[in-house]
C-alpha cells in the first residue's frame, strides 16, 4: 500500500525532477561549480536535450608585417656595421677641405740599395705589365703598398716608382744601367692617412689602379658601404612611413632636405 499526503499529485516527484531541469541556474561568480554551466546556452530545442556551447570570444594583437620586422633589424644591425666606415669618411672630409698641416721633411729617410736584378724590358713596357716588373723592385728593397704610377727618364735611364700606403709614402729611384735604387720613406701624419683612404683607389691610373691586396679589399669594403648607405636611406624612408606618429616631421625634414642640396646645386652650377 502506498501513502501519500493529502494535496499532492502522484506524479509529484516526476514533476519536481522536471521542474529542476527546466530552471536556470544562477551564475554568481562565489560558486565556481556552476561556470561550467553557465558557459552553456540552452536552444529552443532544449526540450528535446540539444543544447548550444558558447564559445569563448578570443582578442589578439595585430602581428607586424614580416617585411617591416626584417627592413627595421637589417636597418639597425647593418648601420651599426658600417658606423666606422662612414665615420672615417665624415672625419677625413675636415683634413680635405681645410688647410693641410705643414710635411715635416725630418720624417723622410733615404737608404741607397746595390746590385739589383732589374726585370729585362721593364723599362719599354706599358700597363700592368710595367707594374709587375717593377713588384719585382719592391720586393728586392723590402717595399710594400700600392704603385701610384711609373715615371721613365729616358735620358738619364732611371724609374721614379712612387708607393703608397696607409702610414708611409715611398719613392723608388731607380737607375737602370747602374742597378742601383734610392729608397726614401716618409710617415705619414693621422690626417694623410684618413685623407688617403677617402680618395683610395680613386679615378686616377685606373689601367694599374689596385696593384695591392690591400688596395683591392680596401676598394670593396668603400663601395660595400655606399651601397648599404643607399640601403639605410631607402629602408629609412621606409620604416618613416610606417610610423604614421613621425611623418610630419619627417616630412618637414624630408623638405628641407631636398631644398638645400637643390638651392647648392642651383647656385653651383649657375
Amino acid at each position: 500500500m502506498i501513502f501519500r499526503a493529502p494535496g499532492l499529485s502522484p506524479f509529484f516527484g516526476l514533476e519536481a525532477v522536471l521542474e529542476a531541469r527546466s530552471k536556470p541556474e544562477s551564475c554568481s561568480a562565489s560558486n565556481s561549480l556552476k561556470l561550467n554551466h553557465c558557459q552553456r546556452v540552452r536552444s529552443p530545442a532544449s526540450s528535446v536535450g540539444q543544447e548550444i556551447q558558447q564559445q569563448p570570444v578570443i582578442t589578439s594583437r595585430p602581428v607586424p608585417k614580416r617585411l617591416y620586422i626584417w627592413t627595421r633589424d637589417l636597418h639597425l644591425y647593418l648601420g651599426l656595421f658600417i658606423s666606422p666606415f662612414v665615420l672615417l669618411f665624415a672625419v677625413s672630409v675636415f683634413f680635405l677641405n681645410h688647410a693641410r698641416t705643414p710635411i715635416d721633411a725630418t720624417t723622410t729617410t733615404r737608404v741607397m740599395v746595390h746590385d739589383l736584378q732589374v726585370p729585362a724590358g721593364i723599362a719599354e713596357a706599358q700597363g700592368m705589365e710595367r707594374v709587375h716588373h717593377a713588384a719585382e723592385i719592391l720586393a728586392q728593397v723590402g717595399v710594400t703598398g700600392e704603385i701610384n704610377f711609373i715615371r721613365y727618364i729616358p735620358k738619364e735611364r732611371r724609374l721614379v716608382i712612387p708607393v703608397v700606403k696607409p702610414g708611409v709614402e715611398t719613392t723608388i729611384d731607380l737607375n737602370v744601367e747602374a742597378r742601383k735604387a734610392t729608397v726614401s720613406r716618409r710617415k705619414t701624419t693621422t690626417w694623410e692617412t684618413l685623407s688617403y683612404l677617402h680618395k683610395s683607389p680613386g679615378p686616377h691610373n685606373a689601367a694599374i689602379r689596385g696593384n695591392w691586396l690591400w688596395t683591392r679589399a680596401w676598394r670593396w669594403l668603400a663601395d660595400a658601404t655606399v651601397y648599404l648607405v643607399l640601403f639605410l636611406s631607402m629602408s629609412g624612408i621606409y620604416l618613416w612611413v610606417a610610423l604614421k606618429s613621425e611623418r610630419k616631421v619627417g616630412l618637414i625634414l624630408l623638405i628641407a632636405g631636398a631644398v638645400s642640396l637643390g638651392g647648392i646645386i642651383y647656385v653651383v652650377i649657375a
